[in-house]
């Protein structure tokens, strides 16, 4: 491994764009369980395992384009452009899935309810995210502004390993009704621990002190290192779901060495370019992967709606493949179209600003 300067200028990222989708696709899989109606074991290593780091992937991408910048001063103004740019998805979405929650009864019924599921549960399941990237973010920063990188890469280490033991490790802490007790307090304000306090910092501060430090491994290197952690991955899978010590499975020891070794090796194919150069083939990834995963859900239930209304669910529905097939393909046509649309408004947008400055000069 070696570690280098930052360089100043405009870059390329084939490889991190290119596995946006992926992970993207990963995240549906996780809501679909593709595999389960082969092998329940095979559905088991793909989903709960292998599933798991695309949302870390995600939040160390978010880190080192967001919190990684070389002053904090310069950091401040990406971390409120990207929380404001997260909270109006954010509002967005949750407009898009109430008549969801409505008609399934899922609606808070109280005030702290309302709280638990806008700060931590997320407005639809697959929502958590949102509030998580953005709470652990402004967590990260103020420890960072506090402590600096060292330290907050431990504060967060401690912070994830406090969620492990709610999550794949529950069953040590039920051993224990002292800790169990602080547990069922937590659980009392966010029904998971994989949240915007004890899960995402770590990824966080990981990819933004790779941003900050420009860290890079050699490829050789890299992949031994990511090989040997996705099998750990797996036995510690294996180990947690045999001994029935998971609560959920959201959160792995190994999960952090084997996204770190994979942000890197995908950061290897970073290429500079000129400023005024046309943007990356790839770029048009970033927006298509995160509506796949925004919008996968109303797949989900557009595909099973069609399926019932033909009489083909047995065929199109309860194979699992076919059916993670099918919603995978209706997630990225919609989100296709989605941004086709958005694309357009914002032409339009800049073209009647442009027109108003010409009549105001």
């Amino acid at each position: 491994m070696m570690q280098g300067k930052r360089e100043k200028g405009k870059y390329e990222y084939p490889l991190i764009d290119a596995f946006r989708i992926i992970a993207a696709l990963l995240v549906v899989a996780i809501h679909i369980a593709p595999l389960s109606s082969f092998s329940e074991r095979a559905d088991y290593f793909l989903t709960y395992c292998i599933g798991r780091i695309a949302v870390p992937f995600f939040l160390m991408v978010t880190g080192y384009f967001t919190l990684g910048s070389e002053t904090l001063e310069g950091t401040a103004y990406k971390l409120k452009k990207a929380i404001i740019h997260l909270g109006i998805i954010y509002g967005f979405v949750t407009l898009l899935y109430f008549p969801v929650n409505y008609y399934s009864g899922n609606l808070p019924m109280t005030f702290g309810e309302v709280v638990k599921q806008i700060v931590f549960d997320g407005t639809f399941y697959h929502l958590w995210y949102l509030p998580a990237a953005m709470l652990g973010m402004v967590i990260v920063y103020f420890l960072l502004r506090l402590w600096g990188y060292e330290r907050t890469l431990l504060i967060t280490f401690v912070l994830y390993l406090v969620g492990l033991l709610g999550d794949s490790y529950y069953g040590l802490v039920q051993k224990i009704p002292e800790i169990e007790k602080v547990y069922d307090i937590i659980f009392s304000f966010s029904s998971y621990t994989r949240n915007g306090i004890f899960f995402t910092p770590i990824f966080l501060c990981m990819g933004a002190w790779i941003g900050k430090e420009q860290y890079t491994v050699s490829k050789e290197t890299g992949k031994n290192k990511f090989l040997i952690s996705i099998i750990g991955l797996l036995l510690e899978g294996e180990i947690t779901w045999n001994l029935q010590l998971q609560r959920h499975n959201s959160m792995y020891l190994c999960l952090i060495p084997t996204v770190f070794f994979l942000t890197s090796l995908l950061l290897l194919k970073r290429k500079k370019v000129e400023q005024k150069a046309e943007a990356s083939k790839f770029v048009w990834l970033r927006d298509i992967s995160l509506w796949i995963y925004l919008l996968h859900p109303m797949c989900i239930i557009a595909v099973r709606g069609a399926a019932k209304a033909v009489n083909l669910k047995e065929i199109l529905v309860d194979n699992s493949l076919l059916f993670y097939v099918l919603v995978c393909i209706s997630s990225f046509c919609t989100a296709f179209i989605v941004k086709y649309i958005l694309n357009l408004l914002k032409s339009a947008t800049k073209s009647r600003n442009g027109r108003e400055t010409e009549e105001l000069t």
